[in-house]
């Protein structure tokens, strides 16, 4: 097995002719797409950023009524939990095939190396999210009348949501991949082929219907645990309880994230052949 820092400096010495290497690690993939993320294009950083932003703005400015039929507002934890989906609800969310087409045509004959990858691609695009909205959260139980620990128990809990979301939203783009290419190059070569535009159009704007819904879904699932472990976030409760509220969220992540990635491999392995022929597809 090579040492994860063997991977890291041939990354930095193929990355500029697109020979990235497949991981050999777990680690190795987190570290790779780390790299990846703070290198041209910035795609997760410039998306995370420009969602997160839209976020913030809509939500100091817009009237209650309006943020009120975007993200149901209430609580301490809305904007964290606002910030949390939409941050993560765009293209990296679903196009994790398309995005990186050359080194993950190779990874479908390496399952274990793809797993690696898919993983990684969620957890960067999560890290970048929870990097902003835990403090953010944290802020605000503690403005609320929570004690520290009440408030990093919740913080934390929250931040698990996209875990349990991206692992599910990576599978429009196992059947659905597409190149990132620029607007004028799309146009140019599919304004003669309507149904090629309204595929890429649908699946620019899925990641923005899908993502949310999922995480709503999450949400209603956080609120559920809320109550089997006797817990009001909203309220002060007890330590233990809040404890036990973020190690009931953390297995259940857990569980949706495997079995996500391991559906997510099956249905790779079953699409195989048509996946591979979008990913040499450069026009699609």
């Amino acid at each position: 097995m090579e040492h994860d820092g063997g991977e890291a400096q041939r990354y930095d010495a193929e990355v500029d002719v697109n020979l990235l290497p497949l991981p050999t690690s777990q680690l190795g993939a987190i570290g790779l797409e780390v790299r990846r993320t703070f290198r041209a294009p910035y795609e997760n950083l410039f998306v995370a950023g420009c969602n997160g932003g839209l976020v913030l703005l809509a939500w100091f400015t817009l009237p209650a009524s309006v943020t009120g039929l975007l993200w149901n507002p209430h609580g301490p934890d809305s904007l964290a939990i606002a910030l949390l989906v939409w941050m993560v609800a765009d293209v990296p969310a679903t196009n994790v095939f398309g995005s990186d087409a050359a080194r993950m045509t190779r990874g479908l004959s390496h399952p274990r190396k793809l797993h690696f990858m898919l993983r990684a691609k969620a957890l960067a695009l999560w890290a970048l999210a929870a990097f902003f909205c835990i403090p953010i959260d944290v802020a605000s139980g503690l403005h609320s009348g929570r004690s520290l620990t009440q408030a990093v128990a919740v913080a934390l809990a929250i931040a698990f949501i996209p875990l349990a979301v991206l692992g599910l939203a990576a599978y429009v783009g196992a059947l659905y991949p597409y190149h990132p290419i620029s607007l004028r190059a799309r146009f140019n070569q599919d304004r003669r082929a309507p149904k090629r535009l309204l595929r890429w159009v649908i699946l620019v704007t899925l990641p923005y219907v899908l993502v949310p819904a999922l995480g709503q879904l999450a949400v209603i699932g956080f609120v559920a645990l809320e109550h089997l472990c006797s817990v009001n976030i909203r309220h002060l409760s007890s330590k233990s309880a809040f404890v036990t509220l973020l190690a009931a969220t953390a297995a259940l992540t857990i569980a949706i994230n495997a079995a996500g990635y391991r559906g997510l491999l099956r249905l790779v392995a079953r699409n195989k052949t048509p996946l591979s022929a979008m990913l040499a597809d450069e026009t699609l």
